[in-house]
Order: structure tokens, then C-alpha cells, then sequence
């Protein structure tokens, strides 16, 4: 070999050390940067990886790139073809091919709960579809990509679009099985305030050193979530542990100048107990190379985290035994009749519950059945002796059930109803005292949820932290509008009606959203694409529709409250704002309400008055809320004089004629709609309890004056629903006096009344 060749050999070596060297230099930051943007699956998802997903995951190998790419280009056109179904085997396919590819997740989710969906021709067909695309993602694509924002937001707008909205036609169908799905696994939720207790039972007391109350349906997922901790919890760190993260993460004394390893302590919170075991030990070695006296707080971590993991290799049922021997009599009567302690069990005490509560059972004819787990069942919640244990069982399942069946964790349902899941460090959270039936609360849990995963990540702009933003105000919004839900699980009696609680999250979520904007804006990382004066327009039109809705619904302190805030913040806003905000509280509210009813015409006056009438019927009545429906009664008897005294002049006054401009007497205008709303069809079981219940709330002297006129009509129908009229309709006490003082009237006023009873004054007891 000449001298020449040998040198050419000696430079190419040089050179291949070289690369090799630089590409393992590189290795690390690689590495870093795949597991930061959720390229690689970690041990711990491979290790549960299903059989078929690990054959198929591993036999193709280096080709595997490539076959799921034809796959993916065929489900695309596939789709755009409109083979639904077609496109949705190839889905599945590419699924177990390449489970760590999250918009292949998306498109199956989508398609099945979109477009399969809505092929099919029966109600219960097309909610299979919708849940089928829910499982998907929250069952298998969020569990092997557990960081990966755009699939929470995915999962979360089925819940927000697809449910909570009106665009499917079948959309009533799918919130009523939403909420009876719910209402299994909680129950009703409970109403008002209770003091907030300690982890030991204790009364957390305010500044003041009062006892600190809260929302009773949050108080009840502070159980639900301490249950979950103890017996249940093998994924997630626990509220003890993540405290501890971030009070290590501000530690001023913990490697004060490093700022990568402070924020990599700080992400831990938001990882599995599995993956944040990968990352100390990681941190553990930094610290140990850089600070090792400071080595002690990783290992108490370290430490947390073991133990964490070996309480949960114990069956959760022994886990609640060994903390808790007083149950094993209640549980062993339970399995002694054949009960388990999981779904069925929430199922039947939770619609015991319910056949107790249900207003509408008699009219039904419906009775609790003769059997021996519900007789077992009854004793065990009538009987005080047993109520807290079996209290503490319902608990346990009710976690269990929530974290094995739906993937989720009872913790961050707490922190999304405490408000702890959009405040800034040290702000006072605004609580969300969601309800579960609802599906604005599960599209919130998801996109929050998503937005805390990201944290860490080498990019989270990347994954278009406002489209989630707007997901989250999206929920707060549903909640907002028709939060309060009315369900009767023993008569599948639904109706939604809006919720004030939530106006103050809110008020505080827009804020945020909107510091947000602006921040991102400011900092050039992105182009966010919205003005942020668009927020502040919204959030005027919010807040004075937040005023009128406290107002109407007895919250006069609250609505003078946000009066007074839209006048300091837009009271300058345009030249008519400050004469606009500078109104009483009570002549805001009438002249929002006039100004939007455009009353210039009796067509459209009487549209106004007949619809806050209906809404009384409708939000207050049927409700069971008087109150509410006084109110919008009265906001209706207001705009009626408002609109008479406007046009008082506006012709000519003859004796006995009503003049041209004039509504009928307001009296006239309450029982016309009266009658009117009762006589309308019944098509369905439903529509007549909803009727019952009004009815049932409805002022005895209205019913009084209309009842011999609508029972005629009103009764065959009902029998046609299989109700009892006589108890779905009784006759209003009175009627006697009141046909005796009718007869008592001179003939042309008892025809009169006979065909149209609508003459006298609306007087309430």
C-alpha cells in the first residue's frame, strides 16, 4: 500500500471518528428533545402494551415509517370519499402501528363520533358512535401520548361541540345520557353551602378564624378526591407530593443558578408517577454532580415516590380494609347478595336515591321493587349506625369508578372546581362548583388538563395554548348559560337552565385568557391571530348579561357589583357608555331588557311580556322555584305598564273601546299564556312531567281560574301518556267557592268567563 492510499485511509478514519464522536454528542439533546415533543413511548407504556400493538409495533421495524404512511395517505382519501367506515378500520390500524402518532388518534376519534355517527338512523346508534370516538382518545390515544396537548383539546371539544351544542340534531339525547351516565356514578348534586373540612375532618377556618364554607357538591370531590389518594392512586402524585414540588421548585437555597433544573423540578407535578420517577432519577444525578449537598430534597422526593408506588401494587379494596377493618361487615353483607363493589353498586344506590327524590313517581305509577340488594341497600343508608361507613364505601367506589371506567382523576376534578387550574401563583381562585351531567364540565376537565400536561415541554407554544383558552372559556360559558341542570333519572325528565354561580369564574377566566393574548402578542413568539380588544368587547356584552341575570335571580349585591365594574371599565368606552352605565341598578336592567325587546309595536310588546311569562313557567315553576318565577313575572308586568304608559297617547280614548296601541290588561295577558303553554300537545312522557310540574308550583289562584277550562282538553291527552291526570293535574283547592261565585255573576259574565276566564287581577297569597 503507497504512501498516498494510506493517508486517504488515515483522513477517512479521522473523519468517521469525528462523526461519530459529533453524532453522539448529539445523542442527548436528541433525546431530550423527542421525549419533550412526545416522539418516544417510555417504558411505561410499552410495558402495558397490549399483545397485538406490540407485534405489530415491533415486526415491521425499520419499514413501519413507511407502510403507516401509505396507511394514512389511504384513510385521507379514504375520508374525503366519504368511506367512513372504511377509513376507520385503516385508522385502526395505523393505531396499532404507530400508537405514538396522536393526530391519527384524532382523525379516528373525529370521524367515528362525526361522520359514522351521524350514517346511523337511531338515537342509541349514533351516541354509540360518539362514545366510541370519547373511549378511543380517553382509553387508548391519551394513555400512549400523555403529554400531547392536541388530544385533550380533541377529546374535550367532542364533549363541548358535539354534545354541548345544538349542531346534531340528536344533541337532547346525547346530554340526557350524559347526565343519566353521571348521575349513576354521583348522584344528584347536593345544593348551598357546607364548612370546608381538613383531610382529618376538621372545620378549615378563614382569616377571621370563622369556619370557612364552600360549594356542598365541591366538599363532596374533597371525599371523593382523599378516597382516591388513599385507596386508589397508582398514576398520579398525590396533593401532599405535589405541594412539595413546588416548594422545592421556589427553594431560593436549590441550585439557585439553575434555572433548566429549577423548571424541570417544576414540571414534575404534571407527570405520571411512573415518568416522574425516570425524571428524578435524572435530577437526582445533576444535583448529585452539581450540588451534592442539596442532594437530601431530591432524595425525599425520591423517597415519596417509592412509596407512592409500592402502596399501589396493593389491591385498592385491601388498601381501604387495611385503613379502614370497619367496613368488611357492610362489604361482606354486600357480596353475601351477590353485590360488587364498582359500578353496580353506584348504579343502584344512586337510583334509589333518585326514586326517592323523583317528584314525578306517583304520576307514573313507578315503586321501588321488593328485592333483597335493595332492601340491604336501604337499611344500610336509613340506619345512622351504618351511614358513615357506608358513606366512606361510596366514596371509595365512587373513586375507583371514576379512575378505572373513565380514566380520570378525582384530584384534578377538585383543582378544576376550586379554581386552582387557571389563577396565577398567589391569586384567590374563583370556585366551579361543575356539575358532572353536564358536558361543559368534562370538556373543561380535558382542555385544562391538556394545557397542564404541557407544561415542561421543549415548545408549548406549539400546541396553540389560546385555541385551548378558548375550550376552557368555552366551558365556563355552557356553564354559565345553562349550567343548572334538572334531571329526573326515574322519569328522564331533563331541562337545562342558566347558573349565576359561574359568573364570577367567568369574569376571571376571560381576564386571564386575555393577559394571555396580550402577553404572547407582546412577546413575538407567535402570531396569535386575535385582537385583544375582541376580548374586551365580549366581555362587556358578558357582564351586562351577568347584571340582568343576578338581578332576575334575587342577587341584587351581585348584579350592583358588576354594574359598577362594567362602568369602570367601559364606561368610557364609546360616547353613549357613561350615560348608558350611569343608570340605578333597576333602571339598567328594564332599560336592557326594553332596549333588546325593540318594544315599538303591540306585536312586539306582547312578544316581550308573553316570553318572560313563558320563562317564569319554564325557569321558575318547573323548577320548583317560585321565587324566580315571581320575578320574571313581575320583569313582565313591568315592561307591560312601560309599554301602556309609552303609548298612552298615542289615540284616541272612547268608553268601552281599548285604545289602538294598547296591550290586553296584564291580568288577561298571565292567563291567556297560561292556558295556551298547558294546552300544547304532550308528545311525549317528558313534555307531560314537565307540565305536571308546573302545575304542581303554579299559583293556586291562576290554576284556579283556568282549570275548569283547560281539563277538558288537558286530560285525554295525559291519559293518552299513561299518567294519571287527577295526579299529574289535581284540581286546585277552592274550586268550589270560586264556581259558586262565578254562578253568582250575571249570564253575559259567566259566558264570558265560561269561554275566555281571564278577567281577574293575578293575586298571590
Amino acid at each position: 500500500m503507497n504512501p498516498k492510499d494510506r493517508l486517504i485511509i488515515l483522513i477517512a478514519v479521522v473523519c468517521m471518528v469525528g462523526a461519530y464522536t459529533g453524532a453522539g454528542m448529539l445523542i442527548p439533546g436528541i433525546k431530550a428533545e423527542s421525549q419533550a415533543l412526545q416522539l418516544t413511548a417510555g417504558d411505561d407504556l410499552m410495558e402495558n402494551m397490549p399483545p397485538d400493538i406490540a407485534i405489530l409495533y415491533t415486526s415491521l421495524a425499520s419499514f413501519r415509517g413507511l407502510f403507516v404512511d401509505i396507511l394514512w395517505a389511504r384513510a385521507t382519501q379514504m375520508k374525503q370519499d366519504g368511506k367512513h367506515y372504511e377509513a376507520a378500520k385503516l385508522a385502526d390500524l395505523i393505531t396499532k402501528l404507530q400508537p405514538r402518532f396522536p393526530k391519527v388518534w384524532a382523525f379516528h376519534a373525529w370521524n367515528m363520533a362525526y361522520n359514522i355517527s351521524v350514517t346511523t338512523h337511531t338515537p342509541q346508534e349514533r351516541w354509540m358512535w360518539v362514545q366510541n370516538g370519547i373511549k378511543l382518545l380517553r382509553d387508548k390515544g391519551i394513555p400512549y401520548n400523555p403529554n400531547n396537548v392536541l388530544l385533550y383539546k380533541e377529546l374535550g371539544w367532542i364533549f363541548l361541540h358535539k354534545i354541548g351544542q345544538f349542531s346534531d340534531e340528536m344533541h337532547w339525547y346525547y346530554k340526557k345520557q350524559l347526565a343519566m351516565e353521571w348521575q349513576e356514578v354521583l348522584g344528584t348534586p347536593r345544593e348551598g353551602m357546607v364548612p370546608q373540612l381538613d383531610d382529618d375532618g376538621k372545620p378549615v377556618l378563614d382569616e377571621s378564624g370563622k369556619p370557612l364554607m364552600e360549594y356542598a357538591s365541591i366538599a363532596d370531590m374533597r371525599r371523593i378526591a382523599r378516597a382516591y389518594e388513599l385507596y386508589i392512586n397508582t398514576r398520579n402524585p398525590t396533593r401532599k407530593m405535589i405541594q412539595k414540588i413546588k416548594e422545592l421548585s421556589k427553594d431560593t437555597s436549590f441550585i439557585a443558578d439553575d434555572e433548566s433544573l429549577r423548571s424541570e423540578v417544576q414540571m414534575l407535578g404534571a407527570l405520571s408517577l411512573q415518568r416522574m420517577k425516570v425524571n428524578l432519577d435524572m435530577i437526582h444525578d445533576r444535583v448529585l454532580s452539581k450540588a451534592p449537598d442539596q442532594i437530601a430534597k431530591v432524595d425525599a422526593l425520591i423517597a415519596l415516590n417509592l412509596k407512592l408506588d409500592e402502596v399501589g401494587r396493593i389491591d385498592p379494596l385491601q388498601r381501604l380494609l387495611l385503613l379502614e377493618p370497619d367496613l368488611a361487615p357492610i362489604i361482606d353483607q354486600l357480596t353475601g347478595v351477590g353485590m360488587k363493589i364498582d359500578m353496580e353498586l353506584l348504579r343502584r344506590v344512586h337510583v334509589l336515591q333518585a326514586l326517592r327524590d323523583s317528584g314525578d313517581d306517583e304520576a307514573m305509577g313507578i315503586q321501588i321493587k321488593d328485592d333483597p340488594k335493595n332492601e340491604l341497600l336501604m337499611s344500610l343508608m336509613d340506619n345512622e349506625s351504618t351511614q358513615p361507613e357506608f358513606r366512606k364505601l361510596m366514596e371509595f367506589t365512587e373513586a375507583k369508578v371514576i379512575d378505572g371506567v373513565y380514566k380520570m382523576d378525582p384530584v384534578w376534578m377538585l383543582a378544576l372546581m376550586e379554581g386552582y387550574w387557571y389563577v396565577r401563583e398567589g391569586e384567590k381562585p374563583t370556585p366551579v362548583p361543575a356539575d358532572w351531567r353536564h358536558p361543559g364540565s368534562h370538556g373543561m376537565y380535558w382542555a385544562a388538563l391538556g394545557v397542564r400536561k404541557s407544561k415542561g415541554l421543549l415548545r408549548p407554544e406549539d400546541f396553540d395554548v389560546l385555541n385551548t383558552d378558548r375550550q376552557l372559556l368555552h366551558g365556563l360559558q355552557s356553564l354559565l348559560h345553562n349550567g343548572k341542570i334538572i334531571f329526573d333519572p326515574v322519569s328522564q325528565y331533563y331541562r337545562t337552565l342558566a347558573d349565576p354561580r359561574f359568573i364570577d369564574a367567568y369574569d376571571a377566566a376571560v381576564f386571564g385568557a386575555y393577559e394571555r393574548v396580550v402577553d404572547i402578542k407582546d412577546s413575538g413568539r407567535m402570531d396569535v391571530g386575535v385582537a385583544p380588544d375582541s376580548f374586551k368587547a365580549g366581555h362587556e356584552n358578558f357582564l351586562i348579561w351577568a347584571i340582568q341575570a343576578l338581578y332576575f335571580y334575587g342577587d341584587e349585591a351581585g348584579a350592583e357589583k358588576y354594574l359598577k365594574r362594567a362602568r369602570k371599565l367601559y364606561g368610557n368606552r364609546e360616547p353613549h357608555s357613561m350615560q348608558r352605565y350611569a343608570k340605578t341598578l333597576k333602571d339598567f336592567v328594564m332599560y336592557e331588557t326594553i332596549r333588546s325587546e325593540a318594544m315599538e309595536d303591540p306585536d312586539a310588546a306582547r312578544t316581550a311580556v308573553n316570553g318572560y311569562i313563558t320563562r317564569a313557567f319554564e325557569q321558575g315553576y318547573a323548577t320548583g322555584d317560585v321565587d324566580q318565577a315571581e320575578k320574571l313575572i313581575t320583569m313582565a308586568r313591568q315592561i307591560h305598564a312601560f309599554y301602556q304608559q309609552k303609548h298612552a297617547g298615542s289615540s284616541q280614548v272612547f268608553e268601552g273601546v281599548r285604545r289602538r296601541m294598547d296591550l290586553p290588561p296584564f291580568s288577561d295577558m298571565l292567563a291567556q299564556t297560561f292556558v295556551v303553554y298547558m294546552l300544547q300537545p304532550v308528545p311525549s312522557q317528558e313534555y307531560t312531567l314537565h307540565k305536571s310540574r308546573v302545575w304542581k308550583n303554579a299559583d293556586d289562584g291562576l290554576k284556579r281560574r283556568t282549570f275548569d277550562f283547560i281539563r277538558p282538553r288537558l286530560y285525554p291527552l295525559v291519559e293518552r301518556m299513561r299518567f294519571l291526570p287527577a295526579v299529574a293535574f289535581p284540581e286546585p283547592p277552592g274550586m268550589d267557592e270560586y264556581r259558586k261565585a262565578m254562578k253568582a255573576l250575571k249570564p253575559e259574565d259567566r259566558a264570558l268567563r265560561e269561554d275566555r276566564p281571564f278577567e281577574t287581577g293575578y293575586e298571590r297569597k
